[in-house]
């Protein structure tokens, strides 16, 4: 099957070299060899920049759901919306306490792409205050699969992602330890390890679980809980900090956005795609919001969308999603 994608890309990239294009015939002789693409609907089209001729089209006009594609336009408002991307917004009082507050921004402490440069701010700190967002996002995006929620694939949307929102788990000699610390008991589920669905409470079955394996689970978020977790895990007290404190706020660029972007296009990860729709919202419009961020594009790219995108969430986790 890579073979087969890789003679089809190789079809694409060489006609757009030689300004060829690519009969809807040949590119469906082609589609037709992907087994898994075999009960698919395929859509293509490709416009070279350089003249901005078509070089491949196949039901490029028909509306499909489109999964994980989604993300491209979530990459795109991204880069069009930053230079670079503030990790966190801070002041400092009488050169001592640091207060923050959210940019959305998904990276710390994450199991896969942990932003060292922010943890390492926040390692620092003797004195932390935590400004609390003006508005918070749905916890799980319109349109998802409500029984999805012990998935990392749908780990919560939250202002401020610590963990990725996503507990670690391994087994080994030693028995099970999980990160961030949850109540975890053994029992005779049917599956390895599970989240009930209403608290942060998980349970394992040793017998389904292969030893040294990791496992990933999404936990139920909480500014509270952010609070408490960040607290453990820098061994100081975080406090809430006064909305009506006059401060002088600066914002703290990491330059991880390479980091960030991998996880987003090469890995396909949820979280951070969800995470980066509200941080060009918190840009954009000053609030945290999947639906203003849209709607900012839908006006933005108006003269070249040949009609307003069915988009309704960053990761196209979404059924509601339909795109040409």
């Amino acid at each position: 099957m890579k073979k087969i994608m890789i003679t089809l890309c190789f079809l694409i990239v060489t006609s757009i070299s030689l300004g060829q294009k690519i009969s809807e015939k040949r590119l469906k002789k082609e589609i037709n060899k992907i087994t898994v693409l075999k009960n698919s609907f395929v859509g293509i089209h490709i416009i070279s920049q350089e003249n901005k001729k078509v070089i491949a089209s196949l039901n490029s006009d028909n509306y499909m759901t489109p999964a994980s594609n989604t993300k491209l336009l979530t990459f795109l408002g991204a880069i069009q919306t930053f230079d670079e991307l503030p990790a966190i917004e801070y002041a400092i009082e009488r050169d001592s306490i640091c207060h923050f507050r959210s940019t959305g921004y998904p990276l710390l402490f994450h199991p896969f792409y942990n932003d060292k440069v922010l943890e390492d701010f926040f390692r620092s700190k003797k004195y932390l205050k935590y400004h609390l967002p003006l508005n918070k996002p749905e916890p799980q995006g319109s349109g998802w699969s409500w029984d999805d929620y012990n998935y990392y694939y749908a780990s919560e949307i939250s202002t401020f992602p610590i963990y990725g929102n996503t507990i670690q788990a391994v087994y080994n000699e030693n028995g099970v330890t999980i990160k961030p610390d949850f109540e975890i008991i053994e029992s005779n589920i049917e599956s390895n390890l599970i989240r009930d669905r209403i608290t942060n409470n998980f349970e394992y079955n040793l017998n389904n679980w292969n030893i040294k394996d990791t496992l990933y689970r999404p936990f139920r978020t909480s500014d509270s809980l952010f609070v408490k977790l960040l607290s453990k895990e820098l061994g100081i007290d975080v406090a809430i900090g006064n909305k009506n404190e006059k401060l002088k706020w600066n914002q703290l660029f990491t330059k991880n956005e390479k980091n960030l972007y991998k996880g987003l296009l090469h890995d396909s990860d949820n979280g951070i795609a969800e995470s980066l729709l509200i941080m060009i919202s918190k840009k954009q419009k000053n609030v945290f919001s999947a639906e203003a961020a849209i709607e900012v594009f839908n006006e933005r790219w108006k003269n070249w969308l040949p009609d307003k995108l069915e988009w309704v969430d960053g990761s196209g986790v979404s059924r509601y999603n339909m795109f040409t």
